[in-house]
């Protein structure tokens, strides 16, 4: 998951303050159809996050907005009335801040000292936040919203993220995003996904268990799963198990022996062993002969990790 930062000019932007004066205070703000132009939108996708900054001279600058991106970049009319071609993104608001309330903001002067390696102000909408300053801002913004919180500040408008589901619950959304699907044999996907999600011994493997195959088979994106109220350590966890298919397949195996989450290894495992198992019962001898070599090298990993 990447991160974006939108900027906000209301002197020229056709968002205007009367705007986001009517977002600010309204129940159901996350429910607002909004879109916003994205400069660097060859590489943003559904479920990337975004900090929204005001800047130019009316007023005061800071990030007013917080959210994710819930589609794929399209193309529509040019805002500035130029003939540009300008690519869009629809918006999932999270945090909303009165942008005329300087002290309820995080502001650019603080960006820019505690981070300054980022260009805050002038420059693009829609530039992706390099992946080593996104640790540095995505722990300033929780200690600025933490502390407005403690204050029972008003000038800041917390929407409730969809709440995290029971694990019956996300097995109903594996199915639902898998039904019509069948394996070799032509079994129905899910069997093999409930198959694998049943294997596991926490609530967390047997989520990633059901859904494991999801972002990868089906049209289910980031963006479906922070709206059905996955935590962030759960779909980091689905996007390590997501094979893509320019990857050769050992390295994605050995990318999951590597990345130190003990939830993506064990559900790869039951994943491995039920592939396997159902492999042998069909006779399809080149997916036992690549889950095996896969199983091995895993199961070798984890006893001795110094030597993989």
């Amino acid at each position: 998951m990447k991160t974006f930062v939108l900027q906000w000019n209301p002197s020229i932007s056709c968002f205007k303050e009367k705007d986001f004066r009517e977002f600010f205070g309204t129940p159901f703000a996350c429910d607002i159809a909004m879109n916003w132009s994205v400069w660097e939108w060859e590489k943003a996708q559904p479920g990337d996050d975004f900090y929204m900054v005001r800047c130019g001279q009316s007023g005061p600058t800071g990030i007013v907005m917080k959210g994710f991106f819930l589609s794929e970049p399209y193309v529509d009319g040019d805002w500035s009335g130029k003939g540009r071609e300008v690519h869009y993104i629809d918006l999932r608001i999270t945090h909303l801040f009165a942008p005329n309330h300087p002290k309820g903001l995080l502001t650019t002067a603080q960006l820019e000292s505690h981070i300054p390696g980022f260009q805050w102000l002038g420059g693009h909408s829609g530039r992706e936040v390099p992946p080593p300053l996104c640790e540095q801002l995505n722990a300033l913004w929780e200690a600025h919203v933490a502390r407005l919180r403690d204050y029972n500040n008003p000038k800041v408008q917390v929407i409730d993220p969809p709440q995290m589901q029971t694990v019956s619950e996300y097995a109903c959304r594996a199915a639902e995003a898998l039904t019509g699907q069948t394996d070799l044999d032509g079994q129905p996907a899910m069997a093999h996904a409930f198959a694998v999600g049943a294997m596991g011994n926490t609530p967390k493997e047997k989520i990633c268990g059901y859904l494991h195959d999801v972002l990868e088979d089906t049209d289910c994106t980031v963006a479906h799963l922070k709206e059905w109220g996955l935590p962030t350590d759960h779909i980091q966890t689905l996007l390590l198990l997501c094979h893509n298919k320019q990857q050769p397949y050992m390295d994605y195996i050995k990318a999951i022996a590597n990345s130190g989450d003990p939830t993506a290894i064990t559900v790869k495992l039951n994943d491995l062993r039920h592939n396997l198992a159902r492999g042998q019962a069909g006779g399809h001898a080149k997916q036992v002969a690549k889950h095996t070599q896969a199983l091995d090298y895993l199961l070798g990993a984890m006893a001795s990790p110094k030597a993989h």
